[in-house]
């Protein structure tokens, strides 16, 4: 199967992602303070977050481990400092968390922190995929997908297709791809087309611009 991975870049510009798992913290309304004062009080409050994370990690608790390694990886509350965040996402992902071995195959995918090694990065993105975690069976799928062996191809479509059952537009995009790329394993599947249309649907359905393109291109309302 790895016959084309001298070729294969280390990170997919329009897919596979840096990390696994990140929160987004929406502001909260209140009252309006300075800005050196705002962010004074987010310093703080973001130094307790970790120090509480770190505190939780250190007793073993899997997710608390994983929320302070994305801490060290991001900066937040704590100085940036990859090499712990590996540590950290490491022994939340022998633990078995999702995102932890997610994020470790997205560590080993672009060589940060440690050695690139595509193989275990996709070892630890398969663990994660397996337990349904969206964001590694998208990256699982589009790993998969630079290859063109026979194997390869039924993996790409196993893993996209896993993550378009969750209704991730970019999944239903990629996988509709497949179905219509010529000399592809899905493409020679029993109603590869009307598969590949009613996935860029769904996309479109949820405003992603290439599906909606496509489908102009295919001249299908």
């Amino acid at each position: 199967m790895m016959d084309d991975t001298a070729n294969m870049a280390r990170i997919c510009a329009t897919a596979i992602l840096m990390v696994c798992g990140a929160n987004l913290h929406a502001a909260k309304p209140g009252v309006a303070q300075p800005a050196s004062a705002k962010a004074a009080a987010t310093r703080t409050a973001a130094a307790k977050t970790a120090a509480e994370a770190k505190a939780a990690a250190e007793k073993g608790d899997a997710a608390a481990q994983f929320r302070y390694a994305e801490m060290l990886r991001d900066g937040r509350g704590v100085a940036k400092n990859i090499i712990e965040a590996v540590k950290w996402t490491r022994k939340a992902a022998d633990a078995g968390h999702a995102p932890a071995q997610c994020q470790m195959g997205l560590f080993y995918m672009n060589g940060l922190g440690v050695d690139a090694d595509e193989e275990k990065a996709a070892e630890w993105l398969e663990k994660s995929a397996s337990q349904n975690f969206l964001q590694a069976q998208y990256n699982l799928g589009l790993y998969y997908e630079r290859f063109s062996d026979k194997e390869a191809q039924r993996l790409a479509v196993k893993w996209l297709g896993e993550a378009a059952k969750q209704d991730y537009a970019d999944a239903q995009f990629e996988l509709a791809r497949l179905y219509l790329k010529p000399r592809h394993l899905a493409s020679r599947s029993l109603g590869a087309g009307r598969r590949a249309i009613a996935l860029l649907r769904l996309a479109a359905a949820q405003g992603h611009a290439g599906a909606k393109d496509a489908l102009k291109e295919l001249g299908v309302e």
